[in-house]
């Protein structure tokens, strides 16, 4: 085989049914402009020895302050900061690439980031079946110490591997170490890893499988087969994301991942960096995979949600929307005369996984779940659309949906029958990116909903627009939100009406707001841990969660079994009354109902079903004694987060020596656990205790949700570890029929407020009987602010003087985010109606003329030709802007004179020529700060991440969870986040009384005193503190660790503004003798939320565990 061939992934011996000339040449009609390499590829060993290892070796680098460049001088030491050097590292490999290689790097790139390689199908292959193969391959015992070691990876080693628990990758290199084919690396090139690795996934079996490893053995060493294992899982974590990667393979080339989720487009497409993407290109295409829009979510008071939506006076509406419990879904369809039915479909999730397998390729498709029942659901006219969407399961005989869990199981179903009564796809529609082939990403939602309307048909329990409440106030949400707790719902997303579709963005214009279920459930549980699971990463090598359950009494049973009939009769009662009544409450009025009130009466008599099984299993429990209880219990859910380093010694001290290992084939603890219970378990244990040895923990939870994973029937959602409650044990551990009690309990809470929130939309349409005109507004594109941007109507007349003798040639339009992102028709408006003269050259008309000031924001041919004669600098935008906000803030402090602002070397010049360069430089000090204009917080922010002071890339922070997994929760530096801590007292303020400190608050109210001022400095802890560290300490670590720290004018927390105490969610006492005094202040508060009052201690020990422990150990309410 060619190089050439070899390097696309065309493989002789490969099953794929098209012969390599059918690929080739499909691959020369898409992409006739393709690159081709001049060289050999380089070796696979390169990939790690001069990327991935230098890669961790600087993320692992103890971080230390960057010196100032400048003062280091030209011939000193480089100091580069970690980002810098890590970019060196990439540019320098793909430099050498493309002076080695040639302009293709898609062979490479594949496996650097190989989770975004969506043309290679998956290898069916996770930890256990690679460590099987492994097994056989290097011949050994799977008993031995190394066998037993890769099929127990997450288990400590049975001699010296326990630090390589939990890390597949590296207990492999330790095995494959011992008894290597090759102890040097070995001669495989990047396209010959390519090409075996096109053929390991297209193997059907693991026998086809276990040669196309072998061979990679023969030929690679410990070394080598490491990184290929991981890249087989894509489980890379090299120390940089993809970002990275594209940005410095092209400025376009997340751009273009982002609307067509396809690497090998990105590579071939993008080769050269010098030339850009046109806008056009860079949007939504059919049948091309985009990277979707999502909502952010932060911990925040609702009023800071609302007003992230950016209302304003004249428009100060805002979207309120279900969150719903399915798959986040594109649907893409085209007009196809060729295709059965005459239309094509593609379905692909959030992840780029392609569903159209499941959900149809066309009408006629017999195993479309969905595309069957949706013929007529496509207005006349429609010819080609995108529509993005919820994909949901839906029990057409409850009315109801169903828990996520049973998607795919449920279109199953409907390929095989499609007018059976059984669960069945829903798609919920909630926006729309292409019609007939004009991209709508940069209309406004509004509008975008206007054309979803006109384009689509519903059916029913089928194929629906997703409806949403139109609100104006944070009462609204309020609402919403205990209709949400009420009804067990997912949660509300609210979305700016006003605001564009951006690709792969959280974007504060979709906020997803979750009720707070802590505080809704009501009591804490008090369960014995059953089981235990080992962790991996950096929990790997020990037990990091537990199984825990419920203990089953013969009086439970009894109870249950009442309780059963009588939920059964009464479930039955109120859905025939609902059936009857035909009408359901709902957050869109005239929408279909909501999801968890319309599975109400389903989950009431699923969960009799469940309960009734998991209490009354098939075969005979323990027998019960007379006078107590007897080991028998039934499992309820899975723990692990919240747990300390002293939490888990604490376990481990208790129980040591008492586990057993888990054996599925003889499971010893079915004396304790009833076998048909652990035959339901999902997730079996590595290891199991009996009851009486082990301990009791206290947990909380979001919520009970009704599942098959667990023999109870039920389990929590989010479950959190409290504490471990040594005065109990498995005699007094919380028992089912203790469960079924508090459960009713908070059900009576949640119909209360069910009705309390039905009570409040019945007053508000009797408010609003005399009915209102809706307003209608012209169809707007975000951005522009018309409906076309060519007839952009001009401002008239000048409505500032900032430009006044100044003449602009403005040359492209603006790219700056937000109201910013003008056309170039509204760039020149915004300068004519500020005093500026346009024109449409870059020299004077005429010799007394001012010199003409050019503006561009990216390189056009005009743009080249300009910055090629180097004859004058080329000004970006954001200067205009600058000018205009300047002038604005002066006008505010009294200045009659405009002036425009001076230009920023960096900020503001796009082009200068060299001999003009030195002439802007003394504009903004070394750190770029200008002199004459005032800087922003945001501006601020970036100046100080330039001075070296943080090590983290710009939305780095978004792709932490991504990158590590849930060990990010753990992370210090995400503790408090969300919190409002305040400080009572700080140290060096003498103590006032009462009277005197609500005195001073008083009249600092009457001041308009709005915000507390800045800390104060303070002196060591006191003596009869059991803190050892000082108030300005702990309030560093708070800051730190994510919180916002308040501290009151006169150190009294009756002094603080009482606009601010409800944002208050922690209270942290000087001294414990002060927590009495602090109690009765804060009953005094008429807020509806009452912050916890813990002692100093409560965040040192979360400081020093890494997590954040619960408050009540800390003398809190």
């Amino acid at each position: 085989m060619s190089e050439d061939d070899s390097q696309y992934g065309f493989s002789q011996r490969s099953n794929a049914p098209r012969s390599r000339e059918d690929i080739e040449r499909q691959l020369d009609e898409e992409y006739p402009n393709r690159p081709r390499n001049h060289g050999k590829s380089r070796p696979f060993h390169s990939l790690f020895q001069e990327l991935f290892d230098p890669l961790l070796d600087l993320r692992n680098k103890p971080k230390v302050a960057v010196v100032n460049r400048r003062k280091v001088g030209p011939d000193g030491q480089s100091n580069k900061s970690p980002s810098e050097r890590r970019r060196d590292l990439i540019e320098r490999y793909i430099s050498r690439w493309r002076r080695e290689v040639g302009p293709d790097f898609f062979p490479a790139l594949r496996l650097i980031i190989p989770d975004k390689d969506r043309e290679r199908g998956v290898y069916g292959l996770k930890e256990k079946i690679i460590a099987k193969l492994l097994i056989k391959i290097m011949k050994i015992d799977k008993n031995s110490e190394d066998g037993y070691n890769l099929l127990n990876w997450k288990n400590p080693g049975q001699t010296n591997t326990s630090h390589t628990a939990g890390n597949f990758a590296a207990r492999c290199h330790d095995a494959l170490s011992k008894r290597p084919m090759r102890t040097k690396v070995g001669d495989m090139t990047i396209d010959e890893v390519n090409e075996m690795l096109d053929e390991l996934s297209a193997a059907p079996k693991e026998e086809d499988q276990l040669p196309i490893l072998a061979e990679f053995y023969k030929r690679m060493n410990a070394e080598e087969l490491k990184w290929l294992i991981q890249i087989i899982l894509k489980e890379m974590k090299v120390g940089a994301t993809e970002r990275t990667f594209f940005a410095l393979w092209h400025p376009d080339a997340e751009s273009l991942f982002n609307v067509s989720s396809n690497l090998r487009r990105v590579c071939w497409e993008l080769y050269d960096p010098n030339v850009r993407l046109d806008g056009d290109e860079a949007g939504v295409a059919l049948m091309q995979c985009f990277q979707p829009m999502l909502a952010l979510s932060k911990q925040e008071p609702l009023k800071k949600v609302v007003e992230a939506l950016r209302p304003t006076p004249e428009d100060p509406e805002f979207w309120i929307e279900e969150k719903l419990d399915g798959e986040r879904m594109q649907m893409h369809m085209v007009t196809d005369e060729t295709h059965p039915g005459g239309k094509r479909f593609q379905f692909w999730s959030r992840k780029a996984k392609d569903y159209t397998y499941l959900y149809g390729s066309g009408f006629q498709d017999p195993n479309g779940a969905l595309t069957q029942s949706i013929k007529n659901c496509f207005r006349d006219g429609v010819d080609n659309i995108i529509l993005d969407g919820e994909m949901i399961t839906w029990d057409p005989n409850e009315k109801a949906p169903v828990p996520f869990g049973t998607l795919k199981t449920a279109a199953l179903a409907e390929q095989r029958n499609p007018f059976a009564q059984g669960h069945r796809p829903v798609f919920r529609i909630f926006d729309i990116l292409l019609l007939n082939g004009q991209p709508l990403t940069r209309y406004e939602l509004r509008d975008r909903r206007k054309a979803l309307a006109a384009s689509i048909n519903s059916a029913p329990e089928r194929f629906e627009i997703h409806d949403y409440v139109v609100a104006t106030k944070v009462e609204e949400v309020e609402d919403l939100l205990r209709q949400v707790v009420a009804e067990a719902s997912e949660g509300l997303v609210l979305k700016n009406p006003r605001s564009m579709y951006l690709l792969d963005d959280r974007s504060g214009d979709w906020q997803k707001v979750k009720p707070e279920y802590m505080e809704g459930f009501g009591e804490d549980l008090d369960c014995v841990i059953l089981g235990g699971y080992y962790g991996s990463g950096k929990r790997g090598g020990f037990l990091s969660s537990f199984l825990c359950g419920l203990r089953a009494s013969r009086q439970d049973l009894e109870v249950a079994s009442q309780q059963q009939s009588q939920s059964q009769s009464q479930s039955q009662s109120q859905s025939q009354h609902q059936r009857r009544k035909g009408s359901t409450h709902n957050l869109g009025g005239n929408a279909p109902p909501s999801q968890r009130q319309r599975h109400s009466q389903a989950e009431n008599q699923s969960q009799s079903q469940s309960q009734s099984q998991a209490l009354v299993p098939d075969s005979q429990p323990a027998q019960f004694e007379e006078d107590g209880p007897v080991e028998n219990f039934t499992t309820f859910f899975k723990v692990g987060g919240g747990m300390t380093a002293n939490d888990y010694a604490a376990i481990r001290h208790a129980t040591d020596g008492k586990w057993h290992r888990w054996d599925s084939r003889r499971p010893a603890a079915a004396d304790y656990i009833d076998q048909g219970d652990l035959s339901k378990l999902a997730e079996k244990p590595d290891m199991w205790i009996k009851p009486s040895d082990s301990v009791v923990v206290q947990v909380k939870a979001a919520q009970v949700t009704a599942s098959t994973d667990y023999g109870f029937g039920y389990t929590l959602r989010f479950p959190r570890f409290v504490r471990i409650r040594r005065d109990r044990d498995w005699t007094t551990a919380l028992s089912v029929n203790e469960f079924a009690d508090l459960r009713a309990k908070a059900q009576d809470r949640e119909e209360e407020k069910k009705l309390e929130v039905d009570q409040k939309r019945k007053d508000k349409r009797k408010a609003r009987a005399g009915g209102y005109a809706s307003r209608k507004r012209p169809l707007t594109v975000a951005g522009y602010n018309a409906r076309d941007v060519n007839a952009a109507k001009l401002p008239e007349g000048p409505q500032g003087n900032v430009f006044e003798g100044l003449t602009f040639y403005i040359m492209t339009e603006s790219s700056l985010p937000g109201d910013r992102k003008k056309s170039k028709l509204e760039l020149e408006g915004l300068v004519k109606a500020n005093g500026g003269r346009i024109v449409q050259q870059a020299t004077p008309t005429s010799d007394d003329q001012d010199p003409v000031i050019c503006v561009a924001a990216r390189r056009t041919v005009k743009v080249a030709s300009l910055e090629k004669h180097g004859q004058k600098e080329i000004i970006k935008p954001i200067w205009i802007f600058d000018c205009l906000d300047q002038a604005n803030r002066d006008f505010a402090l009294g200045f009659a004179d405009q002036m425009v602002v001076p230009f920023e070397p960096e900020r503001h010049l796009f082009f200068v020529p060299e001999e003009m360069k030195d002439r802007f430089e003394g504009n903004v000090d070394e750190y770029g700060d200008s002199y004459a204009r005032d800087t922003s917080e945001d501006e601020l922010r970036e100046i100080m991440n330039k001075m070296g002071s943080v090590d983290i890339e710009e939305d780095e922070e978004k792709r932490i969870p991504d990158l590590f997994g849930d060990d990010f929760l753990n992370m210090r530096g995400f503790l408090f986040r969300g919190m409002v801590f305040y400080f009572d007292v700080d140290e060096d303020v003498p103590r006032k009384t009462a009277r005197e400190a609500r005195a001073a608050a008083a009249q600092s109210m009457k001041s308009n005193a709005t915000s507390m001022p800045g800390e104060d400095n303070e002196a060591f802890a006191e003596n009869d503190s059991s803190s050892r560290l000082t108030t300005m300490s702990l309030k560093a670590i708070a800051k730190f660790a994510g919180a916002e720290v308040l501290s009151s004018e006169h150190g009294m927390l009756a002094s603080v503004p009482p606009k601010l105490k409800p944002r208050i969610t922690h209270i942290i006492a000087h001294r414990a003798s002060e927590l009495s005094t602090l109690r009765k202040e804060v009953s005094r508060w008429n807020a509806r939320k009452i912050p916890r009052i813990v002692t100093r201690e409560w965040i040192e020990v979360c400081w020093k565990d890494g997590t954040r422990v619960d408050e009540e150990a800390y003398v809190g309410y």
